[in-house]
């Protein structure tokens, strides 16, 4: 009689419950991964299980951006600095290779999906009541309902996760009970982002809302789906805290452009729209240097040495920052990595772990036209469990669901 887990099993538990406090802050997924990783190494799975992320093809492209992130610090002008910060942050990928070791043909992989729409809404109802002020806050630089989370722009891109991810259930089961229960999700997690302050989660759900309305509407006429995203966009404005933030939004771009044309041109740091100076030197920097970038972490001093009058550590914009960073070499390289990423989950769409891989990929590129959530320890993890996850896609991409077109 076998007695205990085996090694593969620990490493599935301990993801599953990584997935289900990923939404609770950075401490509690940096523990449960730590500890899978614990296992997948010292139990030597990462040998015996080497075949399954050796055979994926998301490997040279993952291991050239880990090359590109430590070579990229020998011509960086801050190696020592933001420079080696920034590299030591690849060790993420390794949770993409420990999570090819799980089998999941007896631990299914959707699991770990649910343990995370289950931790989201933990989450949101702690973030409901603090909105109360039955609870405290846990930000300590604003006041921003996150429940455990410390921050706010990764969380916003996992709500949006959530929703989609949640939306995809709602269109596949079959029980009302559980069409019902997946519809509640998609209403906790919208309310939960209407009351966060970041507007680049409302930008990031505003431009991915069309994929959540397909899934709960599926296949409504073009005029009713417009009706609904256009209904849904005007609930939002029901919130005072969006109301709030879009007020403050017009107010800055209004301020910003009444400054002199050295500020609205992002020469000059302008607090208002301080994003227009980031994307700006960004972009000079890349110009001056397109083939290699100014190195890992070399943005802030690059900025500085150029002219500008205030240093930043990054653009707050992936392609930005790629591209400032590693110039056109580290453009293909991440392009070729999320192309693999969009294509094999787009043709294993109807799964819901491919379909979670499509809209965790979408999340992070769109949600990184204004954060450079390829960077940050949520967004990196995010994106490491991801890729990760491809290697449970059949490789002969014939998932077919006869609903499943999009």
């Amino acid at each position: 009689m076998k007695i205990g887990l085996s090694s593969r099993q620990w490493i599935y538990y301990l993801f599953c419950g990584a997935f289900f406090v990923m939404p609770m802050g950075t401490s509690p997924f940096t523990i449960l991964g730590g500890l899978a990783l614990a296992f997948w190494i010292f139990s030597g799975e990462f040998i015996r299980s080497r075949h399954r992320y050796l055979g994926e093809n998301w490997l040279i492209p993952v291991l050239a951006i880990i090359c590109l992130y430590w070579v990229g610090l020998i011509w960086s002008q801050d190696a020592s600095g933001l420079g080696i910060k920034f590299a030591k942050k690849t060790h993420y990928w390794l949770f993409a290779f420990a999570i090819t070791s799980v089998p999941f043909t007896d631990n299914p992989a959707d699991r770990m999906i649910k343990a995370f729409l289950i931790g989201l809404c933990l989450n949101a109802l702690v973030g409901f009541l603090q909105y109360a002020g039955i609870i405290p806050t846990f930000v300590r630089f604003t006041i921003a309902y996150t429940g455990f989370y410390g921050g706010y722009n990764t969380l916003e891109i996992l709500l949006v996760l959530g929703m989609m991810s949640a939306s995809f259930f709602l269109r596949t089961v079959e029980e009302k009970r559980w069409k019902m229960v997946y519809g509640l999700l998609i209403l906790v997690y919208f309310f939960h982002l209407v009351i966060l302050i970041g507007r680049g989660g409302y930008l990031t759900f505003a431009i991915l809302l069309p994929f959540i309305i397909h899934n709960i509407l599926h296949r409504k006429r073009l005029i009713v789906t417009l009706i609904v995203y256009l209904a849904i966009i005007g609930a939002m404005f029901f919130s005072p805290i969006v109301q709030k933030r879009a007020v403050e939004t017009v107010s800055a771009i209004k301020q910003h452009f009444s400054n002199s044309e050295v500020f609205v041109s992002g020469e000059k740091y302008s607090g208002p729209l301080d994003r227009i100076y980031m994307w700006r030197w960004a972009i000079h920097l890349f110009m001056q240097h397109p083939f290699l970038g100014v190195g890992t972490g070399g943005y802030y001093e690059a900025i500085l040495s150029s002219g500008g009058d205030m240093g930043i550590a990054h653009p707050h914009n992936n392609v930005l920052y790629v591209a400032v960073s590693f110039g056109i070499v580290g453009l293909i390289i991440f392009g070729w990595f999320f192309w693999i990423l969009i294509r094999e989950s787009w043709r294993n769409r109807a799964s819901p772990v491919g379909y979670f891989i499509l809209s965790s990929v979408l999340v992070i590129l769109v949600g990184g036209l204004v954060d450079t959530h390829i960077l940050d320890a949520g967004g990196a993890f995010l994106l490491a469990v991801t890729t990760g996850l491809l290697s449970f896609l059949p490789k002969d991409n014939k998932v077919k669901i006869e609903h499943a077109s999009l």
